[in-house]
Order: structure tokens, then sequence, then C-alpha cells
């Protein structure tokens, strides 16, 4: 699962099991304190809190830090093997998801498979992007004859 922060860093921490199964919970790293440590939000209290200061904490990791998202073109796909189907799930991408590194990540419409939701799939596993050009969602090239030209890819 590809996870965002504004800093790019995750606080994990232990959790209760469940159904006897050890369980992970993240909480996003939102800013440092003057000395460097990692604050994270305390629900409990409303406000910021030092990381360690929570139960169960088990360490920082590093995760995708989203700069920006631009909308696709028409015409880009992406193909996705699902564990468990047969089929590969074909969907138009709605957006490309611009990560701190340069990192460019296609979302589709989510029609069952939620990339974003918390347990989605991992963007970077089992997925292909291809280009399909379809004539009305393109526009043809100048003078209105011959194939439609494909739009630039976004990275």
């Amino acid at each position: 699962m590809v996870h965002f922060s504004p800093t790019g860093w995750v606080a994990q921490y232990a959790s209760n099991p469940f159904n006897n199964l050890p369980c992970v919970v993240y909480r996003e790293v939102h800013t440092w304190a003057a000395d460097g440590a990692a604050l994270v939000v305390d629900e409990q209290k409303g406000s910021l809190v030092l990381a360690t200061s929570l139960p169960d904490f088990e360490g920082l990791h590093y995760v995708e830090r989203l700069v920006g998202a631009v909308a696709a073109p028409p015409g880009w796909y992406q193909r996705t093997r699902v564990p468990g189907l047969a089929e590969p799930v074909i969907e138009p991408v709605a957006v490309w998801l611009v990560t701190g590194h340069g990192h460019v990540l296609p979302v589709g419409r989510n029609e069952g498979l939620p990339f974003l939701a918390p347990g989605g799939m991992d963007f970077r596993e089992g997925v292909d992007i291809f280009f399909e050009p379809d004539a009305q969602a393109v526009g043809r090239p100048s003078g209105g004859t011959g194939e439609p030209e494909a739009p630039p890819p976004p990275f």
C-alpha cells in the first residue's frame, strides 16, 4: 500500500490484536519539533505530541509525500492484476499523483479497487499503464483526418 504524509514519514505503532492477529497502526508525521523529534496528532488530546509519547511506538518509516495531482488526458488506462480475479481490471486513469521524488502514480475511478483507502492495493505492484487513443476523447490531428494523436505522457 502506498501511504502519503505531509512530511514523507509515518510513525508505526503496535495495536491490540484483531482476531488473535497482530495489527499495525500508522500515524502521519505532520511536522518536526525544534529538536528534530517527530510530531503526530493525538486525537484524544486534540494536539500534536511527540510520536514516541504514544503507547506502543515502534519506529518511523519513510513513505511518499504527495506534492501534486494532474488530471489525466483522455485515452490513458491502467490494467491492474488483482489477486483472486481471473481477468485484470482495466479502467481509465483519472488523475496522475506526483510524489516528492518525482514519481507519477496513476489513479483510476476506483471501481471496486480502493487504491487510496487503508488496506488498498499498492500502486506500484501489478499495474500496467497504456494509451489507447479514442477519436471522440482525444480528437483528430490538424486537418481532421488520420489517426488520433496521443497526448504526451505526464512523466
